[in-house]
């Protein structure tokens, strides 16, 4: 039994695929040369030109079409057997191209313009020498060949002075082979290309024949080994798409199992606990000079920001130009360092990191940073990189202790200052020495009670005399909740009138007895209707009307008398009893159609020759001269009760009906146990009621369906496999659906006078009308037997609205939640 793969490691593998661009819109796949940019050189060996550029680490130049390079592609007489011999022109470091000497050097120009562009803004290089390509085909019939690169040289081109020539230089980055194309013929044909040696093994002409034992058969594919072009290729998302691969990683340290990939694939998203630090606390209190290595100035925000980090949380920073982004981050680099972590700082474009970096070697940290992108990702310039900074050393600041000591000192004593200050708070006339000296009067009084908090935002603004004005008005109150208790517990909880009048206690009265009589009689007529249907009674309103529901589905019910619906290919082989039904039907239709005009023995007659002589001869004006037609015709007619068809597409016609009839007689042979299995008596073989038959079908699947979804309750199959008298059914539905309908308009006229909301009492959930019968009884009876307590929860409404308009909806809040209120 196989191991559920994760679902983080499923979206993640899910978002890894969708980096492998495998559309021809890929120049990877389906390589055109653009209009503007890009090279295509003709007449040179791809291995002559990796071993001049790649191996031997030579510029190269590009040539306009001129008389040596028009000399050049001249084809050479060639002697059979004769060796190859590259020429001069083909082993030089200069690549000879058709375009014009200005049109070539209109085209290296937006080249190098757009690929020192793309390394400026992104800090990658995209410009790659493609050495031979592979012609391919979507099909086999298809008409337009697509070229695929196979060997791709990062390059660069360069030049002294805007007067010189461009040269092209290789940029020491990893040779890239075309991963979209081994990805596409793996999918497609099955075809696994060889992945390209490291350069220093290489060897061109071998790659090409190693290509070409993978794709030789395939119809119309060629090694284009003269394909030599400079142009544009992204590798970014290939790159990526190789480093999420799962496989690559140990099986401790899979990508889905790091924390921050799963709060970003997970639905519910990051869930970062709040930071210990709120956002108006006075941060040095949390911040320690001697521990701190912040470089640059920072703000509260940037400190708090570069303090949440250190505490290990996931945050984003945001802001518009100008507020501290580049800053903070350094700082962020900075606490890192100091601590001895490593950064790995990443930004989408190159200005961002120059930015960090130059703030960076401002204050001496430059020195730590090793940069990875551009041409900084060649390896021998990476390894000569971290050679020069091994060999720099550790830096001393001897005079740093005294100075953070120092620093230490003075804030303190300004921190010390700060605190001393004894301001009234607002207009209360209350120092915060008399505010602290009141809490510990509480705790002390209250010692051993858990106090909930109270928010009231609005306290440090009140006046003394709202001060007072509000505590009378909370002492009143607590005097009502003495005397009536929680307002959640109160009998009529729910009801939002403020006022309740002796002339409305009668209606109430009334309401309340109707509301009660309906009540259980709901529940007898339920109970009646599941008695007959064998089925568990209804415990509330709910599944009383769901009861109902099922009553008058099997009302219309059609007559299923003698089939099996208990059977299992009901719930397993739906798709083959309606392929049966739709051949029966098929089969039915031919007949009803041809039966007057063929004998019966027609519908068992071989007649698939018949057709092939009137396919083969019936349009020519020569066929009766061709004795196979003839006769086949003749034999034919024999098969007719009043003479073939004139037209010859007429007399197909009649074959083809004879041949789909002798198919769907096949399919009704072979779906004979099938058809038994699932109808019963109702089944006939080739002589059934298809109509009727259909109709069975769709009943009894709608009603698997609705026992699927829980509409309908499974032992309902039990009951009808009794066929019960279903005639029976109306009477007892009716008077079920009568006390739904009695039981919704009294319930319903009790609420309005009530003025009553549901969710109060019952939470979102649940509602009076559809609380369980026995609830639902006892609650009514309750009601209607003590309706003077209604006045209850006026009274508290009445107090209620006082407290919201005083902005005291905090203590609202306590008085319904906090028991010991």
């Amino acid at each position: 039994m196989s191991v559920p793969e994760h679902p983080i490691a499923a979206k993640l593998e899910a978002a890894r695929r969708e980096l492998l661009d495998l559309s021809l819109r890929n120049p990877l796949l389906n390589y055109r040369p653009l209009k503007s940019r890009g090279v295509e050189v003709v007449n040179e060996l791809p291995a002559e030109i990796f071993r001049i550029l790649v191996k031997e680490g030579k510029a190269m130049s590009f040539l306009p079409i001129d008389s040596k390079t028009a000399l050049s592609l001249i084809e050479q007489p060639v002697t059979p057997n004769a060796p190859f011999i590259p020429t001069p022109a083909q082993t030089d470091n200069k690549l000879q191209t058709k375009e014009t000497l200005e049109k070539l050097q209109g085209r290296l120009l937006d080249t190098y313009h757009s690929a020192r562009m793309f390394v400026e803004e992104q800090g990658v290089n995209i410009l790659y020498l493609v050495l031979g390509s592979l012609t391919w085909y979507e099909t086999e019939n298809s008409a337009e060949g697509r070229q695929a690169p196979l060997i791709l040289v990062p390059v660069e081109l360069e030049r002294t002075t805007a007067r010189e020539q461009f040269q092209m230089r290789y940029t020491g980055g990893e040779i890239g082979s075309n991963l979209s194309l081994q990805a596409r013929l793996k999918t497609d044909f099955g075809i696994a290309l060889p992945d390209l040696p490291e350069a220093e093994e290489l060897d061109v002409i071998h790659y090409f024949d190693e290509v070409w034992l993978r794709v030789v058969g395939r119809k119309g594919w060629v090694i284009n080994a003269q394909t030599i072009s400079l142009g544009f290729f992204s590798f970014g998302k290939f790159m990526m798409y190789n480093d999420l691969d799962s496989l690559t990683w140990p099986d401790t340290a899979q990508p889905g199992q790091h924390p921050i990939l799963n709060a970003l694939l997970q639905e519910q998203g990051f869930r970062e606990p709040a930071s210990h630090i709120p956002d108006e606390a006075h941060l040095d209190e949390y911040v320690t000079p001697a521990e701190t290595r912040q470089v640059v100035d920072a703000d509260s925000s940037q400190t708090l920001a570069i303090l949440d980090v250190n505490q290990g949380r996931n945050l984003v920073i945001q802001g518009p130009p100008g507020t501290g982004k580049s800053q903070t981050i350094t700082n962020l680099i900075a606490e890192a360092i100091g601590k001895g972590k490593t950064v790995l700082f990443v930004a989408e474009k190159m200005a961002a990191l120059e930015v960090v970096k130059r703030r960076l070697d401002k204050v001496g940290l430059g020195e730590a940073c090793l940069e990875l992108h551009s041409h900084k990702t060649n390896k021998k310039d990476l390894l000569r990189e971290l050679q020069r900074t091994l060999e720099v050393g550790k830096p001393q600041l001897p005079a740093l202790e005294g100075e953070v000591n120092l620093l230490t000192q003075i804030r303190a004593r300004l921190n010390d200052y700060a605190t001393a200050i004894n301001t009234p708070v607002g207009t209360s006339n209350l120092t915060m020495y008399v505010i602290y000296g009141r809490l510990i009067q509480q705790r002390k009084k209250y010692a051993g009670v858990e106090l909930p908090r109270l928010a009231l935002p609005s306290l440090l603004a009140w006046s003394q005399p709202e001060f007072k004005a509000k505590e009378a008005l909370i002492e009143e109150v607590q005097a009502r909740l003495s005397q009536m208790g929680m307002p959640k517990k109160l009998l009529f909880w729910g009801s939002q009138r403020r006022s309740l009048l002796p002339t409305e206690q009668n209606s109430l009265q009334a309401q309340l007895v109707a509301a009660n009589q309906a009540a259980p009689t709901l529940r007898s007529a339920s109970e009646q209707l599941a008695r007959l249907m064998q089925m568990t009674p209804p415990a509330n309103r709910r599944a009383a009307d769901q009861l109902s529901q099922i009553s008058q589905q099997l009302q219309q019910s059609p007559d299923y008398r003698g089939i099996n619906l208990v059977a299992t290919v009901w719930s397993q082989k739906q798709a083959e009893l309606r392929s049966l039904i739709a051949a029966g039907t098929a089969f039915a239709k031919i007949h009803q159609q041809y039966d007057s005009g063929l004998i019966s023995e027609a519908w068992g007659h071989q007649v698939l020759p018949i057709r092939q002589n009137l396919l083969a001869y019936g349009e020519k004006w020569w066929r009766f001269a061709a004795g196979a037609y003839r006769k086949s015709k003749n034999e034919l007619t024999g098969l007719t009760r009043l003479g073939l068809p004139k037209e010859n597409r007429d007399q197909l016609a009649l074959v083809d009906a004879i041949l789909e009839e002798q198919r769907q007689a096949q399919i009704l042979k072979q779906g004979q146990e099938l058809g038994q299995a699932a109808f019963g008596r109702q089944w006939r073989g080739k002589d059934s009621d298809w109509h009727y038959l259909h109709t069975l079908l769709n009943w009894v699947v709608n009603l698997y369906q609705d026992v699927q979804t829980g509409r309908v309750p499974m032992p309902i199959f039990d009951w009808l496999a009794q066929e019960p008298d279903l005639s029976k059914l109306p009477a007892p539905s009716q008077a079920l659906e009568a006390a739904l309908n009695e039981q919704e308009e009294t319930i319903t006229a009790l609420k309005q006078l009530l003025q009553w909301e549901d969710e109060p009492r019952f939470g979102p959930e649940n509602t009076l009308l559809n609380l369980d019968f026995e609830k639902q009884a006892a609650l009514l009876q309750a009601r209607q037997s003590r309706p003077e307590e209604l006045h209850q929860v006026v009274a508290w409404n009445i107090l209620a609205d006082r407290l919201q308009d005083a902005g005291l909806q905090e203590i609202i809040n306590l008085v319904l939640n906090w028991p010991e209120a």
